[in-house]
This record gives structure tokens, sequence and C-alpha cells, in this order.
């Protein structure tokens, strides 16, 4: 009688149905669907982070520049190479210059 038992159990547990691996397919695939969108947004949001730091870093370089040599450094492309001129400051004789605040949130729109 227990071998004929055994012989039954042994029978019926070949695998998974259809149906079992049909719903562990949508479970994977409403994972997916919500896990894609997520993921892309971080990377958007990391490369802006990356973007306004390298603003935040040249508005201070420029800052530093204009603090060693009280006029401010731009580029300038004569076809295509690249030239740093001079530029006196906006400010009027006697009126302070800008501070690197200023033109940080200037560059940086804030």
């Amino acid at each position: 009688m227990l071998a004929r038992i055994r012989k039954a159990q042994e029978e019926n547990e070949g695998g998974f149905t259809l149906i079992e691996l049909l719903v562990v397919m949508i479970i994977i695939g409403i994972l997916a669907a919500i896990a894609i969108p997520v993921f892309l947004n971080q990377r958007k949001s990391a490369r802006d982070a990356a973007i306004k730091s390298d603003v935040r870093n040249i508005a201070t370089s420029l800052e530093s520049y204009y603090t060693n040599n009280q006029v401010y450094a731009v580029p300038q492309w004569p076809g295509r190479q690249l030239r740093l001129g001079r530029i006196p400051p906006r400010s009027a004789p006697g009126t302070p210059s800008r501070s690197a605040s200023v033109t940080t949130q200037l560059l940086l729109g804030v």
C-alpha cells in the first residue's frame, strides 16, 4: 500500500504547471514595469546633479580668476581656437563688483 502511494506521488510531481509559470512571468513583468522608469529617472537626476556641480565649479573658478586679476576671464573663439580674453567687470568705477554668490546665481538661474 505504501508503495502505491509513493508511485502515485512520483507520477504527479513532474514539474510546474503552465498556469504557475504564467503567474510568475506576469509578476516579473509587473515588477520590471515599475523598476525600469524609476531607474531611468535616477540616471537623469544624477546627470542633472553632475551638470549643476560643474556649473558651480566654473563659477567658482571665474570668481577666483577675478579675485587674482581684477578682470573676468572670457573665452573667445576666433575660428576654432580657444583663447582666454579679458573684460572688465560691468560695475561702475568705485562700486563693488559682483560676488561669487551673485555670479553663481546668474549661471545657475537660482
